[in-house]
């Protein structure tokens, strides 16, 4: 996503800072990205002032309506905000001469990296999501005769609070014989405090659903109501809280710090070996069961050393605990017994330090260093006759 736009006469252009600023801690669910970019009016003589206008454009140069842009200055303080229009057009009006730091957000877009923060091979590829920091008032129904969603967000009228809540209640029943009555529901919210040069934000989301698993049919096999065994089902529940606080040192050095949770508990129920001489049907049923607790930090120092070289350098701790992942088998009577129960604990720890730059206007340059060292407790799986 770009930004062009003029300032009185003149266009001036934004660069995007790649890996510099905002680190990955802070995590959502949704398809969601920020892209951080940078005005640096040189042209600009006069101290009267003017108007900074233009439009959002995507990668394939089409414009971006209702994107979310702030104009701040170059230590974070927050200036103006202002959302492009539907033909993707905004401005900012009683603008100085000046260097600014402008932000543009929207929904529509994700931002992939692949880096010495993430890691060098393709397990690692991840994709960065940073929550908006505003959002409109809506609410949202879509459905047909066997599914319905709604969705409805709460967002601040104040320009100065950046805070939201969002909420979804989806039901459904899919398009196979074998109903799924399937209920989700999702919490998402968001706020920010600003305390001097210290940036706190606040993320949490939670979500439960449940629903019957139809499917599972062998092929030119006749199954009467699409499914194998209609005790097949799928719940699961999970929440996250997200804490980070931004220390905007000065213009050129930044400490970030962000820890989190996460609770996450599964049940699934699967029959792949029935016995279709039995009915009702019995002999393979199964059920799989885990809940485990996540927890994780993240100390992040960027430094801005000159124009053309920004250090790096942080350490990424994560704990995660997955805790009875139980194997049960029902008998002729529907009834489940343990067949083996075992409990982990992960550890990861990765220091990385990596500097970037560019050099001139066509090359730029990106060199890092991230070790990560693992550990895992294993307790002895137990069997059950």
């Amino acid at each position: 996503m770009a930004v062009v736009g003029t300032t009185r006469d003149f266009v001036t252009s934004y660069e995007a800072f790649q890996r510099k600023m905002f680190a990955r801690c802070i995590a959502m669910a949704g398809s969601l990205a920020c892209l951080i970019l940078l005005s640096n009016p040189g042209f600009l003589l006069a101290s009267t002032p003017a108007r900074i206008a233009g439009r959002v454009l995507d990668v394939r140069g089409d414009t971006v309506p209702h994107a979310h842009l702030s104009l701040r200055t170059p230590s974070g303080t927050l200036l103006s905000e202002t959302f492009t229009d539907s033909e993707g057009t905004f401005q900012f009006n009683g603008v100085r001469a000046g260097d600014y730091r402008l932000t543009a957000g929207s929904m529509a877009f994700t931002t992939v990296t692949i880096d010495v923060r993430e890691g060098n091979h393709s397990i690692d590829l991840a994709a960065t999501y940073v929550p908006r920091r505003h959002l409109d008032n809506f609410v949202e129904l879509t459905g047909d005769y066997r599914d319905i969603d709604l969705v409805a967000g709460w967002g601040s009228r104040n320009p100065n609070t950046n805070a939201w809540l969002t909420v979804e209640a989806s039901y459904g029943n899919g398009f196979l014989e074998r109903l799924e009555h399937r209920k989700q529901y999702k919490l998402n919210g968001f706020r920010e405090f600003k305390f001097g040069r210290h940036n706190l934000t606040l993320f949490g989301g939670g979500y439960y659903g449940f629903s019957f698993v139809p499917g599972l049919i062998p092929i030119n096999t006749f199954i009467p109501n699409d499914t194998v065994d209609d005790r097949q089902l799928d719940r699961t529940h999970n929440f996250m809280a997200v804490v980070t606080d931004t220390w905007n040192i000065d213009d050129k050095r930044q400490l970030t710090f962000s820890g989190f949770v996460r609770e996450y508990a599964l049940t699934l129920r699967s029959n792949f070996n029935p016995d279709y001489s039995e009915q009702p049907l019995i002999g393979g049923l199964i059920q799989q069961s885990e809940s485990r607790t996540g927890v994780g930090a993240c100390p992040l120092y960027t430094h801005e050393i000159r124009p053309w070289i920004t250090l790096l350098a942080g350490m990424d701790f994560r704990r995660d605990a997955p805790r009875n992942l139980d194997l049960r088998s029902a008998d002729s009577q529907g009834a489940f017994h343990l067949v083996t129960s075992n409990s982990l604990t992960l550890t990861f720890a990765e220091p990385f330090v990596s500097v970037d730059g560019s050099l001139g206007k066509y090359f730029r340059y990106d060199v890092g260093f991230r070790r990560e060292e693992v550990w895992m407790n294993n307790e002895a799986p137990t069997f059950f006759h």
